[in-house]
């Protein structure tokens, strides 16, 4: 038996998107609210006592349910708090918890497993399936595009909502936006020892494929270290395995978490104040060349 739930709030990436599709399925509920993972960790996004919490940080017990996969993260013991970090994605795991009830959407809990963990080879970043086509596109979504894809991925296939003219729109916007930032932010880029460092303070870094189309350029890193501006005085750090080769030994997830941040294994981020930046991403640095 659950609790009372009446809202779902989930990550604002396509696993999220999946996530919180599958937990409206499970739970009857049709309100759906999304947060990055700094905005529950900084306590600026409030979860409600009601709140499922599926993809993010446990906000405490502050909610009513939480499901998650990040081996960074944790949250109180109990029969509504439920971490399993050996999940590709947590469309996966909620689908494993109800599966005769989510059957009709493993095709879509697939694609977050390959998406989530960056299974990709080097076709998939020069030429995007489409789930990654829609995956993309949330890049340049609002609250309400999401939860349009949501209603249209209820009952259409993942490449009919793909091949919509909205969807490519925006997967073709965020490309676009990609390949303009690598020309403008080719002298910002450094590399040192197996860690490429880009500062992109002060320019508008796409997300989505930027660390994969970075290891295309620079195929002997080990990983990638991208700098953005945070805001409220902050900058934010993306950390990113070479999926292409593999190498790296640390787990990224739990180094982030040393800088209130976090994540998986190949891939986290985490924030510091501007003053501290150049410290940090020197620590970092370190961290990773050992």
């Amino acid at each position: 038996m659950l609790p009372q739930i009446n809202r779902i709030v989930a990550h604002t990436d396509f696993d999220g998107l999946i996530s919180a599709l599958l937990m409206q399925e499970v739970l009857g509920v049709e309100e759906v609210a999304f947060a990055e993972s700094w905005e529950i960790t900084d306590g600026s996004f409030i979860a409600h006592h009601s709140d499922a919490v599926v993809d993010l940080p446990c906000p405490g017990e502050g909610c009513a349910l939480w499901i998650d996969h990040h081996a960074s993260n944790n949250g109180p013991t109990g029969p509504y708090f439920h971490l399993d970090s050996s999940r590709k994605s947590c469309a996966s795991f909620i689908h494993s918890l109800w599966p005769d009830r989510l059957q009709k959407y493993l095709p879509l809990v697939q694609a977050a497993d390959i998406i989530d963990s960056a299974e990709y080879a080097e076709r998939d970043i020069r030429e995007p399936m489409p789930a990654m086509q829609v995956a993309l596109s949330l890049a340049h979504g609002s609250h309400h595009y999401r939860a349009f894809l949501i209603e249209q991925l209820r009952n259409r296939g993942i490449e009919d909502v793909a091949a919509m003219r909205i969807v490519q729109e925006k997967y073709a916007g965020v490309m676009r936006e990609h390949e303009e930032f690598l020309v403008s932010a080719e002298e910002r880029i450094a590399v040192r020892g197996s860690v490429l460092v880009l500062d992109g303070m002060g320019l508008q870094v796409p997300g989505g494929l930027l660390h994969f189309m970075l290891y295309l350029r620079y195929p002997a890193v080990a990983v990638s270290l991208i700098i953005s501006d945070g805001g409220q005085g902050r900058a934010r750090v993306s950390l990113g395995e070479n999926i292409f080769m593999r190498v790296n030994n640390v787990n990224l997830g739990m180094l982030a978490r040393e800088y209130g941040g976090g994540g998986h294994k190949a891939a986290a981020g985490c924030s510091v104040p501007l003053a501290q930046k150049d410290e940090m991403v020197d620590r970092l640095v370190t961290a990773l060349n050992q």
